[in-house]
């Protein structure tokens, strides 16, 4: 529930750009669309870091206001989620992009089988004995993975630049957290 809340604040976000994101990237102004990208995904994560270090900070006192007695690991996986939605953040743009284009099969398959890598991945883990929230923890490395996918293919369908989307989204917010 605290994920879903705060992901409804950065998907408000993201909805209000992705109009502008498909509209210039249908009208040949991919300039503008990649630039509304690189935007919007830095805003979406920093917005979202907000309420991320607002909560970790006092999680223990939040869940025992919230729940009374909150269940074993509650703090873990609320950490873990924010972490993973945070790093979803940094992407908010590709998916208005890449759909923008019409070339959107490549994307609908890579993200697809990695997130279908889960369960498989998770099932092992359990089945070694791994603690129950290691299932928040992988969503981490997947949610990377699924960026770097992501982030080839807008540099294969789009002019995307790689080194831009460092400088103006990967580096304020890594500066920012830091």
């Amino acid at each position: 529930q605290v994920s879903i809340a705060i992901n409804q604040f950065t998907s408000t976000l993201r909805q209000a750009a992705n109009p502008q994101i498909m509209k210039n990237q249908n009208t040949n102004n991919e300039n503008r669309s990649l630039f509304l990208v690189y935007i919007i995904s830095k805003y979406s994560y920093l917005s979202m870091s907000i309420f991320f270090f607002s909560i970790i900070f006092c999680i223990t006192d939040l869940l025992n206001f919230w729940l009374v007695n909150p269940p074993e690991y509650t703090n873990i996986f609320i950490i873990f989620m924010l972490i993973n939605g945070m790093l979803s953040n940094l992407g908010a743009g590709f998916d208005a992009c890449i759909q923008a284009t019409g070339n959107i099969r490549q994307n609908q398959i890579g993200f697809c089988l990695i997130n279908l890598a889960y369960l498989p991945i998770i099932y092992f883990l359990y089945r070694f004995g791994m603690p129950p929230y290691i299932n928040v923890i992988i969503m981490i490395p997947l949610t990377i993975i699924t960026l770097a996918f992501q982030v080839y293919i807008m540099c294969k369908i789009t002019s995307f630049d790689y080194n831009t989307y460092l400088q103006q989204t990967i580096k304020p917010c890594i500066v920012t957290t830091a």
